[in-house]
C-alpha cells in the first residue's frame, strides 16, 4: 500500500468516526429531549437531524439543565 492509499484511508476512517460521533450525539440528543418533555414534532426532530455536530453538542448541554424545550433549543442573541 502506497503513501497515497494510507492517507485516503485514513481520510475516510476519520470521516466515520465523525460521523459516528454525530449520530451518537444526536440520539443522545433525543433521548435526553424526549425523557425530559415527551415526544418531540417531527419538524423538530428533522431540524436536529440536520443539525452540525457543534449545534447538537451545545443543545445537549443546554438539555441537562434548560427548564424548557425552547430554552434548549433558542438561539443567542444578536446584540
Amino acid at each position: 500500500m502506497d503513501e497515497c492509499e494510507r492517507e485516503m484511508i485514513g481520510t475516510i476512517a476519520s470521516e466515520l468516526e465523525q460521523r459516528g460521533e454525530k449520530r451518537g450525539r444526536l440520539q443522545a440528543l433525543v433521548f435526553v429531549l424526549e425523557r425530559r418533555f415527551g415526544p418531540l414534532p417531527s419538524e423538530l426532530l428533522k431540524q436536529i437531524g440536520e443539525a452540525k455536530a457543534a449545534q447538537l453538542e451545545t443543545w445537549l448541554g443546554r438539555a441537562v439543565d434548560a427548564a424548557t424545550l425552547e430554552a434548549v433549543l433558542e438561539q443567542p442573541s444578536k446584540h
